[in-house]
């Protein structure tokens, strides 16, 4: 279904105008690099709780851990990226830089492959 591709699309199309890096929230570069330096998992639960629209136990469910585990990793991403995720536009645009991010490292594997 084009609906599930379409953004997907649109930044491969937009890929070749402008660096979309500069579009992606700057604390999801935040808490990946918290994530590389102490050796967690914040930025996959983030992640995972985005992709389902901030369900707790949904996202526990995926990663195999309590739902718990899953609050308490919510609030302590809150606390290292200083941000609420009951905003619905901050969902919505560490949503978008992620889509941002994982259409980006498609496209140069593909360029690699190539």
């Amino acid at each position: 279904i084009y609906e599930d591709y379409a953004i997907s699309h649109l930044l491969d199309i937009c890929l070749d105008y402008e660096d979309l890096k500069v579009f992606c929230h700057p604390s999801l570069l935040k808490l990946a690099e918290y994530d590389q330096k102490n050796n967690t998992s914040y930025t996959q639960t983030l992640y995972i709780y985005l992709s389902n629209k901030g369900n707790k136990m949904e996202s526990a469910n995926i990663l195999h851990i309590h739902r718990a585990s899953v609050a308490y990793r919510i609030e302590k991403i809150e606390e290292i990226l200083d941000l609420k995720l009951d905003n619905i536009h901050v969902m919505h645009h560490l949503y978008l830089s992620f889509t941002i991010l994982n259409t980006i490292n498609k496209l140069e594997l593909m360029r690699i492959n190539h």
